[in-house]
């Protein structure tokens, strides 16, 4: 069985896909009242990406402390960072509060700060060790996992039309 074969039954219509069609989800991440928010971009053509944000956006809906930017509404939104879209669909990116660019695990730990409900486990993923192995894992697991998949998945959407 190969690492994405769970995944690979999942599509568009997955429930947490769904409920997300159903939220405001043009900010840009740039202009408007994103100061001192947390400004993220994410591959929203990814599924697994995509509900895992909509997740976020749901919990941050009342605080609003999270801006949420979807790449394929704003490819070139990191362009002045050097940033492609495709450097975004393989890594999540993040303005801190601070306007400092992250990627990856501390661009989740940005998000978890901001949410209450995972504030806890920004503040375990800060521990020595613990970020080291979410380190590993984000990079030499999920990332490569995720990236594959969508290529498939990308492949296979290409030959259907």
């Amino acid at each position: 069985m190969t690492p994405t074969a769970y995944i690979d039954d999942l599509d568009d219509t997955t429930p947490s896909a769904l409920d997300c069609e159903k939220m405001d989800r043009t900010d840009d991440g740039i202009k408007g009242d994103t100061l001192n928010k947390v400004k993220v971009f994410y591959n929203d053509e990814c599924p697994v990406c995509d509900a895992e944000i909509c997740h976020y956006q749901r919990l941050d809906a009342e605080a609003d402390q999270v801006a949420f930017t979807p790449i394929s509404q704003n490819p070139d939104a990191l362009k002045t960072e050097g940033l492609t879209k495709d450097d975004i669909k393989r890594r999540l990116y993040a303005y801190d509060t601070n306007g400092n660019l992250l990627s990856g695990t501390d661009a989740f730990i940005a998000i978890w700060d901001e949410l209450p409900r995972y504030r806890w486990l920004a503040k375990f993923t800060r521990l020595p060790v613990i970020y080291r192995i979410a380190n590993v894992l984000y990079d030499h697991v999920a990332v490569p996992m995720l990236a594959q998949w969508n290529e498939r998945r990308e492949a296979k959407l290409a030959k259907e039309e």
